[in-house]
């Protein structure tokens, strides 16, 4: 009679437990594709919309859609004690931001920038070009679980960007990021 009562409770016991993993019954939400949400490049600030959804989603396609073909990075080398930069392509044996963004958004598994504000906006005369800038600051965190590796930055990012019309409507693309960040 013993075994009677046990088989019941036991079947009640998995059915309630194992409810939630059931195989088939897949998640309601379906994953958000990033370009599905994509601003269109008609100001910066859609531009560095896309490009803070680029870094959290880990979309290197919608990233580099932010980035002009002249695109340069510099950044602070305290080695050098100067600033350095490096332009999207790989040149010289130096990896471009196309190789060092892959790279990044392949070894992290999260990549958050909970703080992201503009701070900054106005205009700059370059060659008889007006070239938009902004600056923005933030707070970036990135996470390999793997490895148990947690890094931070917080601080600056100036951007550049180049304009050009392109039927009819203004596209913006990111020319130059200045990295003043304290990692």
């Amino acid at each position: 009679m013993e075994m009677k009562i046990i088989i019941p409770v036991l079947l009640f016991i998995i059915i309630v437990a194992g409810g939630c993993l059931n195989p088939f019954a897949p998640p309601t939400e379906i994953p958000v594709d990033t370009w599905d949400i994509q601003l269109s490049p008609y100001t910066p600030e859609n531009v560095l919309e896309n490009f803070r959804t680029a870094y959290i989603s880990r979309d290197s396609s919608l990233f580099f859609s932010c980035l002009n073909e002249d695109f340069i990075f510099k950044y602070w080398d305290d080695s050098l004690r100067r600033y350095d930069s490096y332009t999207l392509y790989d040149m010289e044996g130096k990896p471009g931001e196309k190789t060092r963004t892959k790279y990044l958004f392949n070894t992290y598994e999260s990549i958050a920038l909970d703080v992201w504000n503009i701070v900054d906006s106005s205009q700059v005369i370059y060659q008889q070009d007006t070239i938009e800038t902004r600056r923005v600051w933030f707070d970036l965190r990135v996470e390999d679980f793997d490895s148990y590796i947690t890094q931070t930055a917080q601080g600056y990012a100036y951007f550049e960007f180049n304009k050009a019309i392109v039927d009819g409507e203004p596209y913006y693309s990111i020319i130059l990021w200045k990295d003043e960040s304290q990692i």
